[in-house]
């Protein structure tokens, strides 16, 4: 992973960064500022790279410019369980500032773009600004509770209503940061998805020939349709729903000031 000293205002303040918090916050453009301010490092990591290897690195912490990238642990049994899946401005490893290490490794889905944060540096920057800590907090707060949503689905669900689940958390969460939707939040069922079938594989606790035929089911029932390798578009947004009882919690959420 390549680091270099470059201005905040070139790398973070652009489209999609910081979209989330401004869209579910509100957050003003003189504290986006302030968040802007951060003493960080312009870094990038390919993708399949790793970029936290939390059983060596030093704790590390990210915010996303461009790129998705995925938290992970290995199970006993060799098995990859997926956890949290990254996007533009997101931050990776702020829920661990109060260990020694991050608590999973991080892996790049696709090429990215990141602002690495030293974590003293973090802490310093979070007790002078109480009050800007509190949307970073909240924003964590959320990104837990999606996650949490997720496991349960993957606990209790059958294999249909946990591919539905997944699909719609996605479409919920590119509604707020994608590229689609220039910075406004949507409605659109169109979102991007570059991931393999393995690595979905992992996030729901299913194989890749399960996913595969999944898929293929949702297509054949015109629920979705895939009109380019990484673009999937929803069809039939309320049989998703009924088939998963996912709860959208971009739209629930009270918004954070």
């Amino acid at each position: 992973m390549a680091t270099t000293r470059q201005s905040l205002a070139s790398t973070l303040v652009e489209p999609a960064s910081f979209r989330k918090l401004a869209a579910l916050s509100d957050i003003t453009r003189d504290e986006l500022q302030a968040l802007s301010s951060m003493p960080y490092q312009d870094a990038t990591v390919a993708r399949n790279r790793t970029l936290i290897d939390h059983t060596t690195d030093p704790l590390k912490c990210f915010v996303v410019a461009t790129g998705w990238a995925y938290s992970f642990a290995v199970m006993p049994n060799g098995r990859r369980q997926v956890f949290h899946i990254y996007q533009e401005g997101d931050l990776i490893g702020f829920e661990d500032l109060m260990f020694k290490r991050n608590v999973f490794s991080v892996n790049a889905i696709t090429n990215c773009r990141l602002a690495a944060i030293e974590t003293s540096k973090m802490r310093a920057f979070m007790a002078r600004n109480v009050h800007l800590s509190t949307y970073l907090y909240a924003m964590s707060s959320l990104n837990q509770i999606v996650l949490m949503d997720r496991m349960q689905a993957i606990a209790r669900l059958e294999p249909k209503p946990r591919m539905a689940h997944f699909l719609l958390e996605l479409m919920s969460r590119t509604r707020v940061t994608s590229e689609f939707h220039n910075g406004r939040r949507a409605t659109s069922q169109v979102f991007n998805l570059p991931m393999r079938q393995g690595l979905i594989a992992d996030c729901v606790g299913m194989s890749a020939v399960h996913v595969s035929r999944t898929l293929s089911w949702f297509v054949d029932e015109k629920i979705i349709t895939r009109p380019a390798r990484h673009i999937f578009e929803v069809l039939d947004e309320p049989r998703m729903l009924e088939l998963s009882g996912f709860k959208n919690r971009f739209e629930t959420v009270a918004r954070i000031g």
